[in-house]
């Protein structure tokens, strides 16, 4: 094998590899945004924008994960330190639009998938 010839498959060889690496990553994003395994979800989707920063869903799905978490942490937090306690106003009424924003936080299907 010439070393031109050799060049072109090493490049080949590299660009599917990467490719499948998206894809598995993009497939684990997915399963552990679902199973509400936030912490990972956010490692995995940092790992997928090293690999390809211009991917706009991951970008998405990692700012909806970020806000997640925080929700998460602050719901759990005291009620001093939410703001609430005495004389605090009663949480925003549940209904469709928590509904629709639980649903924005599904990740979508990796493209090509």
């Amino acid at each position: 094998m010439s070393e031109h010839g050799f060049e072109e498959w090493l490049l080949a060889e590299r660009e599917r590899l990467r490719e499948a690496a998206l894809e598995a990553l993009a497939k684990l994003l997915a399963r552990q945004t679902k199973a509400e395994a936030t912490e990972r979800a956010i490692q995995t989707a940092v790992r997928l924008l090293t690999l390809d920063p211009l991917q706009e869903v991951v970008h998405r799905a990692l700012m909806r994960l970020y806000a997640r978490m925080t929700s998460a942490a602050s719901a759990s937090a005291p009620p001093a330190e939410r703001g609430g306690g005495a004389g605090a106003r009663p949480a925003a009424p549940t209904g469709a639009g928590a509904r629709s924003r639980a649903s924005a936080l599904r990740v979508p299907p990796p493209l090509g998938v």
